[in-house]
């Protein structure tokens, strides 16, 4: 490695642990983030719709006091309600938050597993390529749009990165030694996948595919073998997947409509970019480097299929397997979940290899200019991103900021919540702690003139209407000041975001 190849990994890896910590304890808690403080806590969604009327602080409470039970009431609460979702990370975040690792925030245990995942990648490109191509991979990892994003969030994609680099690096030791602790370890490493996100089989293909090409029969049959120990350690998982496999596509249904396919692409083609820039959300001139930027993981993709087959191999085929099949089946089953970045984390990591491999293959010259020029636009475009309250990739409940300050202008005045008290747990972590709240069973059969209600089901509109009651919006809004504030350059991300309306009197006429 040169000294400017190692430069640019040093500056890489600085701007990574800076835009990784820049304003992570202020960026906003969104629904599912909320639901990770909960089960890590301990507890089930049905606990918090207990009697008598909460506040919003015993609400916020729930996910700052962990509840009896340590490890086995996280696993209780996540298998209970949440199973698609594995207990690893849950677990970790329990462990860490016990030894007082909360102390350095609470996002501290997934910005190190963030950190863990840039080492991952880079680990990844060198026993696929080199060191050349190991060093460019650290530096485009430390400071990856994505990876900086799922690095901070209090979700498990930010591991789910690391585990996938790791075992695709594993996969690549094992096939070129064949030994009995190498075959262990990419079972383990795919074990550890598993438990941490079930879309990790996606890789399974391709990985058992590159050992054939790679090793021939023997190591493709080896690999089976080693990633068939993986799925049986995850079997008792499996289980209670399958016994709310119901529950999980209720909770899933978000998914199961269609988009079209230009919408699609979009998508998936924002997140194929993101390795390097996000700024699409932001502006024109964002579009137009995210266009660039896809041009040139095209270019990198045409370069490495000629110059190193065995990586435009394996690389293709994880993008095959775990993007563009997922993608091909969404259009046929008229469902979108490859529009959410998350599930796309594979597609990310190969791609920053495939792009760390082209350049380990160009003059250094060339090289060099363009490892720069990546990391620049990695690094401005991750501050940018951290420097937001919210996110780009889940924006819907963001206008709670703005529902929080019209509380606060209008104290110990009740907000009603038509269904489960889980649905105030967002709006709970910054809405005045005294505000009384009303939530759960039966909690909106008495309304009264005056109180709030968040996200009014139709059927609580109904009922308001029938009770000489009417819904006026006061918050929420894409045109509301306050909200549009606090979102990012675009206004239209409160699109979908929730409103919060006021119960009045309808006048007799």
């Amino acid at each position: 490695m040169t000294r400017a190849v190692l430069a640019i990994v040093i500056l890489a890896l600085a701007l990574g642990v800076w835009v990784r910590t820049n304003g992570a304890e202020r960026r906003w808690v969104w629904r599912d983030e909320a639901t990770t403080l909960l089960h890590v806590m301990g507890r089930a969604e049905p606990q918090l719709d207990v009697p008598p009327a909460r506040t919003f602080g015993d609400l916020a409470a729930d996910l700052r006091a962990p509840a009896p039970g340590g490890i086995g009431a996280v696993v209780d609460a996540l298998a209970r309600e949440d199973s698609q979702h594995p207990p690893v990370y849950y677990a970790a975040q329990r462990l860490w938050y016990d030894a007082g690792g909360g102390a350095l925030g609470r996002r501290s245990l997934s910005i190190a597993f963030g950190m863990l995942g840039v080492v991952a990648v880079g680990w990844f490109a060198f026993v696929l390529v080199g060191a050349r191509a190991g060093a460019f991979a650290l530096a485009f990892a430390a400071v990856s749009p994505f990876l900086v994003l799922y690095g901070q969030q209090l979700r498990e994609y930010g591991l789910w990165c690391a585990l996938i680099a790791c075992s695709s690096g594993m996969l690549v030791v094992a096939t070129r030694r064949g030994t009995l602790a190498s075959w262990a370890g990419y079972a383990l490493a795919s074990a550890v996948a598993l438990w941490t996100c079930p879309l990790s089989v996606l890789l399974a293909p391709a990985h058992v595919a590159f050992a054939a090409y790679a090793g021939g029969r023997r190591r493709a049959l080896q690999a089976l073998i080693a990633y068939a120990a993986a799925v049986a350690s995850f079997a008792p998982w499996l289980a209670i997947v399958v016994a709310h496999r119901k529950q999980i596509l209720e909770s899933n249904a978000w998914s199961a409509t269609p988009y079209a396919l230009p919408a699609l692409a979009a998508k998936v083609l924002f997140t194929a970019g993101s390795a390097f820039t996000d700024l699409g959300y932001a502006s024109r001139w964002g579009i137009v480097a995210g266009g660039i930027v896809l041009l040139a993981i095209a270019v990198a993709a045409l370069v490495v299929a000629r110059r190193d087959r065995p990586a435009a191999v394996l690389l293709g085929l994880i993008a095959v397997t775990t993007a563009l099949l997922p993608f091909l089946a969404d259009l046929a089953l008229g469902e979108h979940r490859t529009a959410s970045s998350r599930y796309l984390c594979p597609l990310v990591v190969a791609i920053i290899v495939c792009m760390a491999t082209a350049l380990a293959r160009w003059p250094r010259p060339y090289a060099l200019g363009a490892a720069v020029a990546l990391v620049a636009l990695g690094a401005f475009s991750s501050l940018a991103g951290t420097s937001s309250p919210v996110w780009w990739d889940n924006h819907g409940d963001a206008s709670v900021i703005a529902i929080a300050a019209a509380l606060a202008r209008d104290p110990n005045v009740p907000v009603v919540a038509d269904g489960t008290c889980a649905g105030l747990l967002t709006l709970a972590r910054i809405a005045p702690p005294g505000e009384p709240v009303r939530c759960g069973p039966g909690a909106t059969k008495r309304l009264e003139p005056g109180w709030y209600v968040v996200s009014p089901t139709p059927a609580l509109a109904a009922r308001a209407r029938s009770s000489g009651l009417d819904l006026a919006s006061v918050a929420g809004g894409a045109d509301d000041a306050a909200s549009v504030r606090a979102f990012r350059r675009n206004a239209s991300l409160a699109e979908d975001a929730p409103t919060l309306d006021k119960l009045e009197s309808i006048p007799h006429r």
